[in-house]
């Protein structure tokens, strides 16, 4: 278990991030920003150093500052480190807008098409009716424990754990997350996973991604059946909505795979399990067996 969870934090995907031509100073579009992404991060991360690398070939940098603060940065020509951190970004992929609040990892496999390198263009104005405005890295960040608290309740029942963390304990966990630090992360964690004696989840936290629509769905699951047998990825995810294959990390899974064993293997930092349906059916959205 504990090699498919290394494996897991060490998957990367190479990205080459342009910028919108509508946004381009002049005629000759800047070059690309190519970096390599943990699947286990998040788009926004990158603001600050999108922020630096096209900064100079484009006016649409607002950096979440007051009109008047815009204008006295771009007469000094200088930005801080906090200025930039706050550059609100969103990114499309083939004319597609890519969701920023799901891992990095989620967004290639329902959007990439298992192309390398992932082309995406970074827009820092017009932002669509399907993208937040001022996405920052704080924006992100805040939504990261937004979602760990969701997924520690389903798990728990109760999100007291990751409410207590404090301040300096989230920081670290952040910090591990968006470098794809997984001894940082498991450091900081406000649960494990990974013992055989650990009492059962109460439910297990998935979340499910539909590959016609890129529609999202958050459903409990049960990891026992009432004879304590596991349930598999079969019973609980391809039957109930006519799947004919299922993806997490990129990986197919087995329909025969426990769900529980699924989730503790390929589960994100944010605890949940992502779960890509290929040639769903119909979509029932009542409440999960």
């Amino acid at each position: 278990m504990e090699r498919c969870q290394v494996e897991a934090w060490l998957g990367s995907i190479p990205v080459s991030i342009s910028l919108a031509r509508e946004e381009v100073v002049g005629t000759e579009a800047p070059a690309a920003y190519e970096t390599m992404l943990a699947r286990t991060t998040y788009l926004p991360t990158l603001a600050a150093e999108l922020a630096s690398h096209f900064g100079e070939v484009t006016t649409q940098l607002s950096y979440g500052l007051p009109r008047s603060e815009v204008k006295r940065v771009e007469e000094e020509g200088a930005l801080t480190a906090a200025e930039k951190r706050w550059a609100p970004v969103w990114f499309s992929s083939e004319n597609q807008t890519v969701g920023w609040e799901y891992p990095v990892g989620v967004s290639y496999d329902l959007l990439g098409g298992e192309r390398l390198p992932w082309r995406l263009v970074a827009h820092f104005s017009k932002f669509p009716d399907d993208a937040l405005a001022l996405v920052t890295a704080d924006t992100c960040e805040r939504t990261f424990f937004h979602s760990l608290k969701q997924a520690v309740h389903l798990e728990t029942g109760t999100a007291r754990a990751a409410l207590g963390m404090p301040r300096v304990q989230q920081a670290a966990l952040w910090d591990a997350v968006c470098r794809g630090d997984r001894a940082a992360f498991i450091a900081n964690d406000v649960a494990k996973h990974d013992s055989p004696l650990e009492t059962p989840p109460r439910a297990v936290p998935v979340r499910l991604v539909l590959a016609r629509d890129g529609r999202r769905l958050q459903l409990p699951h049960a990891a026992y059946d009432a004879a304590g047998r596991k349930r598999t990825v079969r019973e609980t995810v391809l039957d109930r909505f006519e799947a004919h294959a299922a993806k997490a990390h990129g990986v197919h899974l087995s329909p025969d795979l426990p769900l529980i064993d699924a989730w503790k293997a390929l589960a994100h930092p944010d605890h949940f399990l992502y779960v890509l349906l290929l040639d769903a059916g119909p979509v029932n959205a009542g409440p999960a067996p």
